[in-house]
């Protein structure tokens, strides 16, 4: 231990990263209207971080779901994710029946209606703007058949409004969250290394201004596959359901 307390303190006197990178380290589209930003976290800079920001008026969020005659599959397989500029999982799902849990509504259409549980929901308006809400709320206030263009419901709600949420759940796991920031961009974040609920709450109203955000599933679910790759960025296990950006019209 004293010999690897050595070592990190000849590496930070080279000069080399000794935390966080407050701008991207990499920044590519993989189409109009979608920035793929990385950056670098964690001790000497060695984690990655992957967000996904694009315009709700250039890109539309759509719902995936494993091949006909299957229940779980990686996303990458999932009809529909060829096409795509990009694709990340989705949100739980039950053990027992492989099936998605709570509200799935894609392109208007409602899929699955909201499970009566604690979670929150993320959706999108016809205008694309982004709401996360708790379920109480969310019966009392919105109609679902009239409102809604895309809605997923998980947990826990991270912003809401610009607010962070205290996490009551302090374990650390691989994560992708789905949010906003403050001038109506979409953002998918991807971390594929351990990292706590409040840890990714805090990057996102830090470094890129979120001002709504919602975790999705995670752990070995964690995936993300970005067009123009041969394989997947973030590798994950089979899942029931996943999330493609699909440019407007396509």
């Amino acid at each position: 231990m004293a010999l690897l307390r050595l070592v990190l303190v000849a590496l930070l006197a080279a000069g080399l990263p000794s935390g966080d990178s407050r701008e991207p380290v990499l920044v590519r589209s993989p189409g109009d209207g979608v920035e793929l930003l990385t950056y670098s976290y964690g001790t000497l800079g060695l984690g990655r971080i992957h967000v996904l920001r694009f315009s709700p008026d250039a890109v539309d969020l759509r719902y995936l779901f494993p091949p006909a005659g299957t229940t779980l599959s990686q996303v990458l397989a999932m009809p529909g994710c060829s096409e795509a500029l990009a694709c990340v999982n989705g949100s739980f799902f039950e053990a027992e029946s492989d099936r998605p849990i709570g509200l799935i509504v894609s392109e208007g259409k409602v899929v699955q209606r909201l499970k009566r549980t604690s979670w929150g929901v993320f959706w999108l308006d016809r205008k694309g703007r982004a709401h996360v809400t708790g379920p109480r709320a969310f019966r009392r206030e919105v109609d679902v058949d009239k409102d809604i263009q895309f809605a997923i419901q998980s947990t826990p709600m991270l912003i809401v409004d610009g607010k962070e949420r205290k996490a009551s759940d302090v374990r650390k796991a691989r994560r992708t969250v789905l949010g906003a920031d403050s001038t109506g961009r979409l953002l998918i974040l991807v971390f594929p290394f351990p990292i706590a609920h409040s840890e990714v709450a805090q990057f996102a109203r830090s470094r890129l201004l979120a001002v709504q955000l919602m975790n999705l599933d995670g752990g070995s679910s964690t995936q993300l596959s970005v067009a123009g790759d041969a394989a997947p960025l973030v590798p994950g296990v089979v899942v029931a359901d996943g999330i493609g950006l699909f440019r407007k019209g396509k």
